[in-house]
């Protein structure tokens, strides 16, 4: 039974169609129709929902948006979320929570330092310092830096990106020896 023949018999409690009949059988094609009807206009409301359209509709929204192409390493999960959260994130961009929280969506744990704390002249500038939750590619850096700049404050500007890897090597002996890489990246 479809929504609007239970409407019809149970809501409205329309005496002629509770018998079988021509009557009853004209209401129940026309309650098919209009639920027909309706999945189809439900489905053309849901392609205008990121959070609910198809697959081939989230890079229009995602352009509609601002929002750049999905990155390698996001899921299509993760991309449909990035896009349907684009104005939260765009409110959150411009403090420093927002960015910590922005890139740590990415896998990026970060501190951010203000420059003003070493030098007063420097007070627009900062630097990041990140911790990456996996082993970074050519293609994270820049993605990094593209966050960072899209996201940071307006009068702010992104002095350098320090990466710092930890790894954790077992040696044959049992030992494990504990190395620690720093990088700087210069964002000029």
């Amino acid at each position: 039974m479809g929504i609007f023949w239970q409407y019809f018999k149970k809501t409205l409690r329309w005496a002629p169609i509770w018998e079988d009949g021509p009557l009853s059988a004209l209401v129940k094609g026309a309650s098919f129709t209009l639920d027909t009807a309706r999945t189809s206009i439900l489905w053309i409301r849901d392609q205008f929902l990121p959070e609910k359209c198809d697959e081939e509709y989230i890079p229009m929204h995602a352009r509609s948006r601002g929002i750049g192409v999905k990155h390698y390493r996001e899921t299509h999960t993760q991309y449909r979320n990035r896009v349907t959260m684009a104005k939260v994130w765009h409110e959150k961009g411009g403090k420093n929570t927002g960015i910590t929280e922005i890139l740590d969506y990415y896998g990026f744990e970060v501190v951010i330092l203000n420059l003003r704390t070493e030098d007063a002249d420097r007070w627009a500038e900062f630097r990041l310092y990140v911790r990456p939750k996996f082993w970074m590619m050519a293609e994270d850096y820049d993605l990094l830096t593209e966050i960072t700049n899209e996201y940071k404050a307006a009068s702010a500007k992104l002095e350098t990106i320090v990466v710092e890897f930890e790894l954790n090597q077992a040696v044959y002996t049992g030992i494990t020896i504990l190395t620690a890489t720093h990088l700087m990246v210069e964002c000029n």
